[in-house]
C-alpha cells in the first residue's frame, strides 16, 4: 500500500491535470498586448469562448489557444 504522502501526492496530480488553468481578463488581455475593453467585447461577440465567474469572465487556457490559433 501507498503512503499517506504517496497518496497525498497522487491525488494533487490527479487534480491539477483536471483543473484547466481559467485566465482573468486582465491576464488575457496583457497576453494578447490588448485592452481589456478588447477582450471583453470578443468574449461578448462570441469569439472567444469564456465562463462567467459572478461578475467576471474567466478564460480557459485551451480556449485561449484556440482563439490564438484560429
Amino acid at each position: 500500500d501507498a503512503s499517506p504522502k504517496e497518496k497525498a501526492k497522487a491525488n494533487s496530480d490527479i487534480m491539477t491535470k483536471r483543473i484547466p488553468k481559467l485566465f482573468k481578463v486582465k491576464e488575457v488581455a496583457k497576453l494578447l498586448g490588448v485592452s481589456t475593453q478588447t477582450v471583453t467585447r470578443i468574449i461578448v461577440d462570441g469569439e472567444l469562448k469564456a465562463k462567467r465567474v459572478g461578475r467576471q469572465y474567466r478564460v480557459r487556457e485551451a480556449d485561449l489557444i484556440e482563439y490564438i490559433e484560429s
